[in-house]
């Protein structure tokens, strides 16, 4: 696929999604994953999570800060900042979005590999998880950054 195409479809995604019109935001990755190839799709996760690691500094400035976690960011952050319990789907989304955040483009490579080899529905199913833990982060960022504003300005 073109990288044009590419960044438009990401973007409509995106886009879509944060306004919750899940269906154009499905339709979007469902073209990617039908006119593009494993690499097409992997790149699209790494754009998703861009924007996820942006919406998890506006969450926690300081970043993963507590020596318990390493300094890392963990999927424990993704999951109490969104609020989800894990099944298969949502583990791929959390995991990758906290790897994606600590540059660990290893993990994110060998988490995408297992999902793209367990079939079309598995990879399509955990990338839409990526993208609504994205979408639950940003709204959960802005409504954060709504409060901060408030009270500084009370």
């Amino acid at each position: 696929m073109e990288l044009d195409r590419l960044a438009r479809l990401t973007e409509s995604a995106l886009r879509y999604a944060f306004a919750r019109d899940w269906e154009p935001a499905a339709a979007a990755v469902t073209e990617i994953t039908d006119s593009g190839d494993a690499a097409d799709m992997y790149v699209a996760c790494c754009g998703f999570a861009e924007v996820g690691r942006a919406q998890l500094l506006t969450l926690y400035p300081g970043g993963p800060s507590a020596p318990a976690h390493g300094r890392v960011w963990q999927p424990g952050h993704i999951r109490r900042a969104i609020r989800r319990d894990a099944d298969a789907h949502d583990s791929f989304a959390a995991r990758f979005l906290a790897a994606w955040a600590n540059e660990d483009t290893t993990t994110t490579v060998a988490l995408y590999a297992t999902a793209n080899h367990a079939g079309t529905a598995t990879r399509t199913e955990s990338v839409c998880a990526l993208l609504a833990h994205v979408t639950s982060l940003r709204h959960d960022a802005r409504t954060a950054t709504m409060c901060i504003r408030t009270r500084d300005d009370g």
